[in-house]
């Protein structure tokens, strides 16, 4: 799973979708794609000479083609049903529930799932820290416990926490000192 955002040149004044730019290279590196999330948060920074960024990508990719073991785990992290108790009422199947026991697909577009603002209880000063829940859901839905999951920009570790919360081993490593708790 990647997270990507948009880079904006500020020089050119132009936003450019960073996903868009990493897919063919991913798919370069015989990566197969499996799944685009878009998490829309309600709020964030406001721009003043364009339309406000309030979305973020997350591209999930496998090593290997034919990989028949990959598979989201969706009852893990299953939503409730906007209408749980609908049920058939014609056919073979008259009475039965219509939807899953356990509730629904998240989906590919997540918009309940609250940034991390300044005053938030998660906020550890990082500038573009991810929220705690994000980084869970992803890890409950795409491993299993005692899985090893590898923060590369660790930042605020917040990948780190999630993975030993959900009883995962992790590795987290950032090249600057700072948020890891060494530097100034």
């Amino acid at each position: 799973m990647w997270q990507v955002g948009t880079w904006v040149n500020r020089r050119r004044d132009a936003v450019y979708p960073l996903d868009v730019r990493l897919f063919p290279v991913l798919e370069d590196m015989r990566l197969t794609p499996r799944s685009r999330i878009v998490w829309t948060p309600r709020h964030g920074l406001h721009a003043t000479r364009r339309l406000s960024g309030r979305h973020e990508s997350m591209l999930c990719f496998t090593k290997d083609r034919d990989d028949e073991t990959f598979d989201f785990r969706l009852d893990a992290v299953r939503a409730p049903q906007l209408h749980s108790g609908k049920r058939h009422y014609k056919g073979r199947k008259k009475g039965e529930l219509r939807c899953h026991e356990l509730g629904k697909n998240p989906g590919d577009a997540w918009d309940d799932i609250t940034p991390v603002k300044a005053n938030h209880l998660e906020r550890t000063g990082h500038p573009v820290q991810m929220p705690l829940a994000l980084a869970e859901r992803v890890i409950h839905m795409t491993t299993q416990p005692g899985d090893l999951i590898l923060g590369p920009f660790s930042g605020a570790c917040i990948t780190v926490v999630a993975a030993r919360m959900l009883g995962r081993s992790a590795a987290g490593a950032d090249l600057n000192a700072k948020y890891l708790g060494y530097g100034e």
